[in-house]
């Protein structure tokens, strides 16, 4: 039958919607509210890549016969999947080494392990023909995302939708940002732009006069998006594919061209692109590109690569783990970042994808990722030569059919694998760089069957066969089994994993939905700092209500307290459950100071975890100060000013621990810096309050003068200065002064008894 459904149509068809709607993909009851693009794609990949894998082989076993695409290109493909096991079991946190990072999700394990089976199965599964089909459903997903993001310019003109929009949230959860659109547009545009100026290719997808058409007005349309979004790599990418294409086309594959016309659009093409980068270079604020990578938690190139530095010098070998870099970040963090504009951002991405490599996996996998590298250079040169010799002999007409696509899946490599040194890939474009390659690498097999020594490397399948081949095929069986069994299980994971994360996100499921995200995911610490931090903040509105239930209050403490502990216990190196931890505890010990002592102790871990954070300093020297450990406070607000220049918190609190260390003019120099550059209530009173202390009541009364210039109210500061003109023997002002205390304080018997005392002096 001709519409009969086979398992190769389920299958096609499966792999082929994997293609078309990854780009897209994601689901709003799982949608982080850090904008985690990644999360849904990378359990897509986790579930579809593995059925189809499975269905392949178990395809295979029912014919009695299983196919592996067999070269020396798989020895770097497997040592790099090994050295991701291992750099992901001595991970600081083998938890998100595994599953990913929350809000990152670069390349956890997981994501590596299935794109390798998508490698090994697209290389040894399909044919030649189902080339055809898949570059269909590529340029089909392309429509999708330039179609849908021609809506939201659409909306974003028309009807002002701001960054707020919904459609603007769907896109950012969707697609990622606009800057991942454009590399996205750059290398898919140089994909097509190579079919459509391969007239071999051409002939072979796209055979109708108005499908070319509509390929071209997309083209157009993406094109249009790439000059608004202006994302200066994207530029450089398409000029790079542009270079390639033209070289390849008008030097290797000469014979089935259009010269003339292929090098008047080449060279206009390429004209214009430099004029665009030039004016980036020499009129575009620069600033510009900056900002938008810091937007996006990217980090700069220069502190990139400092990190980069000293993880190698801590962890040379096989780095921190796979989607660790959040961790790492903050424990070589350069100083220098607390003078700029993002100094308190906590970057989860570095500049580029080498960074992430050399930080996660050490100096071992980026040298088997340059080795693969390198493998692929080889058959990139072994296809250029032989387009160059084959057009002379013009082989098989199979051959000559489907070996020209191979030079327009080439471009798109090409680009992405230059894109990994300087931009930062999200999980769409780490899938098309290893889709395009296992078609190329495809194409190669079909390429050595069909032309025999021509082609070198060889691409062969090799056969394991139930007849020729009994033990090794029982073998293997065994192998798949268990293989099948542990994937079914992690599957389980999978969906107790994406059900807690809709919990999670559940904003109104409260702490009943924080607790069945924590039971589902028990693995992820920041359900249970969230749930800490609920928990806490229901304890303090307890206390503060008028009628307190103190019971129900301590239960409340004692689950943030717990919730905050479990969190660090399950992330130990986590800088964010450590602060978190610290943050519990300084705030319950407003109520408790017994807390105070263990908020310390925290804060001093997190610190360890980020030495060079000014405000984990500073929430140390407020502790100290509150606790009586003026010499303890004095050195870490002295670190903290260090750390950052004209930074208020360091500054004011480090005169407050030297007002009370007896260095009154130290605090004196400080406060009077203060008060030129961020004049304020509190920064007065201080003043004003060393000022009385040494005994110069004057100052003291102008200081108090201020403050209640700015705060009439102020108690504080009305209470002092009613003791400063009492200092001076200005008994009536003073008494003043106090009735407006106890006029605010009405049950303050202190300020009773000072009343009483000078009007009996009176």
């Amino acid at each position: 039958m001709k519409n009969k459904i086979t398992l190769d149509y389920i299958i096609l068809f499966l792999f082929k919607g994997l293609v078309v709607i990854l780009p897209l993909f994601f689901l709003p009851w799982t949608a982080s509210r850090l904008g985690m693009d990644n999360f849904n794609k990378d359990y897509l990949l986790w579930i579809l890549i593995p059925l189809i894998f499975f269905l392949w082989l178990g395809k295979s076993l029912k014919q009695g016969e299983f196919k592996f695409i067999k070269t020396f290109f798989n020895i770097p493909i497997i040592l790099l999947l090994a050295v991701y096991g291992l750099a992901a079991f001595f991970s600081l946190d083998a938890y998100s080494s595994v599953f990913g990072s929350y809000g990152v999700y670069t390349n956890p394990l997981l994501t590596f392990v299935s794109i390798v089976l998508l490698y090994f199965f697209t290389a040894s599964y399909f044919k030649a023909r189902d080339i055809i089909e898949i570059i269909k459903a590529v340029i089909l997903s392309f429509f999708a995302v330039v179609f849908f993001t021609l809506i939201l310019f659409i909306g974003s003109w028309i009807f002002n939708l701001g960054s707020d929009s919904l459609l603007n949230q769907f896109f950012v959860l969707s697609a990622g940002s606009f800057e991942d659109l454009a590399i996205y547009l750059a290398v898919i545009n140089i994909f097509i732009i190579g079919i459509l100026f391969n007239r071999a290719s051409l002939e072979l997808i796209i055979k109708k006069n108005l499908h070319k058409l509509v390929i071209i007005f997309f083209l157009c349309l993406s094109f249009f998006f790439l000059l608004m979004i202006n994302f200066p790599p994207a530029w450089w990418l398409v000029l790079a594919g542009l270079v390639f294409l033209f070289l390849v086309n008008n030097y290797f594959l000469k014979n089935k061209f259009r010269k003339r016309k292929n090098l008047i659009f080449y060279l206009v093409s390429i004209i214009l692109l430099l004029g665009i980068i030039l004016i980036n270079i020499f009129i575009v604020d620069n600033n510009v590109f900056a900002n938008r990578r810091t937007a996006k938690l990217q980090l700069d190139f220069n502190n990139s690569y400092s990190i980069a530095k000293e993880a190698v010098k801590n962890k040379p070998f096989l780095g921190y783990g796979s989607d660790t870099f959040p961790y790492v970040f903050s424990l070589h963090r350069d100083a220098s970042i607390n003078n700029t504009d993002y100094w308190y951002l906590r970057f989860n991405k570095p500049a580029a994808y080498i960074f992430e490599l050399i930080i996660t996996t050490g100096i071992v996998g980026t040298l088997s990722y340059l080795f693969f590298i390198l493998f692929y250079f080889y058959l990139f040169y072994n296809f250029l030569d032989y387009f160059a010799s084959k057009y002379k002999i013009n082989t098989s007409k199979e051959a000559g059919d489907y070996d020209t696509i191979a030079a327009s899946l080439m471009a798109p490599v090409l680009l992405l694998l230059i894109g990994q040194f300087f931009i930062m890939p999200n999980i769409v474009l780490i899938f098309l760089f290893w889709l395009f390659l296992s078609l190329l690498a495809l194409i190669a097999r079909e390429i050595s069957r069909d032309s025999g020594k021509k082609f070198k490397p060889d691409f062969n399948l090799y056969k394991i066969n139930k007849t020729t081949n009994p033990d090794l095929f029982n073998g293997l069986f065994l192998l798949i089994f268990l293989l099948a069994a542990g994937w079914i299980i992690l599957f389980s994971f999978e969906v107790k994993y994406w059900v807690a994360e809709a919990f999670y996100n559940k904003a109104e499921a409260g702490e009943y939905g924080l607790q069945k995200a924590v039971n589902l995911n028990p693995g992820r610490f920041n359900y249970k700092i969230t749930l800490a931090k609920y928990c806490k903040e229901k304890a303090i509105t307890e206390l503060e209500e008028t009628g307190r239930d103190i019971k129900k209050a301590g239960n409340l403490v004692n689950n943030s307290i717990d919730w905050a502990r479990q969190s660090v216990k399950e992330a130990p190196f986590s800088i964010i459950a450590n602060e978190a931890l610290g943050i519990i505890y300084r705030d319950i010990g407003t109520y408790s100071k017994d807390n105070q002592v263990f908020a310390i102790k925290a804060f001093r871990e997190a610190k360890k975890l980020e030495p060079t954070n000014p405000v984990l300093s500073v929430e140390l020297g407020k502790l100290y100060l509150e606790t009586g450990a003026i010499v303890e406070a004095v050195s870490v607000l002295e670190e903290a000013n260090n750390l950052k220049n004209n930074y208020f918190e360091a500054e004011f609190n480090l005169a407050k621990a030297y007002s009370q260390s007896g260095k009154e003019y130290d605090a004196l120099m400080i406060l009077d810096k203060i008060v030129k550059e961020q004049p304020s209530a509190d920064v007065f009173y201080e003043q004003g309050r060393i000022y009385y202390n040494i005994g110069n009541f004057d100052m003291a009364i102008n200081n108090f003068e201020e403050v209640l210039d700015i705060v009439p109210n102020h108690s504080n500061a009305l209470y002092s200065i009613g003791l400063a003109f009492e200092g001076i023997g200005e008994k009536d002002r003073a008494l003043d002064f106090f009735k407006k205390v106890l006029d605010l304080n009405p049950e303050n018997k202190e300020i009773m008894e000072k009343i009483e005392s000078l009007e009996e002096e009176d």
